[in-house]
């Protein structure tokens, strides 16, 4: 018995097909490479074009990037306001300078 597992299209040419018609639904997505690669654009894309499209809620995890310099690259791209169609950026750089903040704060250094 096959069970077929929903899937979201990456609204990238020929990049559905090579993965079988797209992204699992519900999966985790880690995409590495070098740096310039543009798997940011990439990613933000499939997410924006899925919100936009399907009302899909989705969130994106920045280790590095802050949260102003990628959305500024997103709407360079033509994907404005991404907060309003669902696409959630959690800046891990912005929670690390507030906790550094905080601990200063504390221990008075």
């Amino acid at each position: 018995m096959d069970v077929e597992v929903p899937l979201l299209q990456t609204y990238v040419d020929g990049l559905d097909r090579a993965l079988g018609g797209g992204i699992p639904k519900g999966s985790t997505v880690l995409v590495a490479g070098t740096p310039g690669t543009m798997k940011t654009s990439l990613i933000l894309w499939v997410m924006h074009e899925n919100a936009r499209a399907n009302g899909v809620k989705s969130l994106y995890v920045s280790l590095e990037q802050d949260m102003d310099s990628l959305k500024a690259g997103a709407a360079r791209m033509g994907m404005k306001n991404l907060h309003e169609s669902s696409v959630y950026i959690l800046d891990m750089g912005q929670l690390r300078r507030g906790c550094t903040v905080r601990r200063r704060r504390r221990t008075g250094s």
